[in-house]
């Protein structure tokens, strides 16, 4: 005989049950972790890379970093520049800290670089 049997007991109720199971797994479950590292890029093979590119891009973002900051300077600079005077405020290829720190993002944001921003 067959049948189905249905018990509610009371919550909190204990039963005097030793219950012991092997439970054996035979299927792989794979796991994915996101885990972050720091490894300074000048301790890795990508250091020389990343110099010729820093290289490259000086020159622009020296002129970037030497345009007006500011839309009310634009004429004047503009003026000047077609004029050819590339003195003080107006010379696109003069030293900056921006220059001298391009990859420095601290120069940027007046703090310190996160893990996500130095990976980006």
């Amino acid at each position: 005989m067959r049948g189905t049997v249905s018990i509610v007991l009371p919550a909190g109720t204990q039963l005097p049950v030793t219950l012991s199971l092997l439970v054996p797994v035979q299927q792989e479950i794979p796991i994915e972790l996101d885990v972050e590292v720091y490894i300074p890029l000048v301790e890795t093979e990508l250091a020389q890379p990343f110099q010729n590119l820093q290289n490259l891009f000086a020159p622009l973002v020296n002129g970037l970093n030497n345009l007006p900051g500011r839309w009310a300077d634009v004429p004047t600079f503009t003026i000047k520049t077609i004029n050819g005077e590339y003195s003080g405020d107006n010379n696109l290829l003069r030293d900056t800290e921006g220059r001298q720190n391009a990859w420095d993002c601290s120069v940027w944001n007046g703090r310190e670089c996160q893990a996500d921003e130095l990976a980006q």
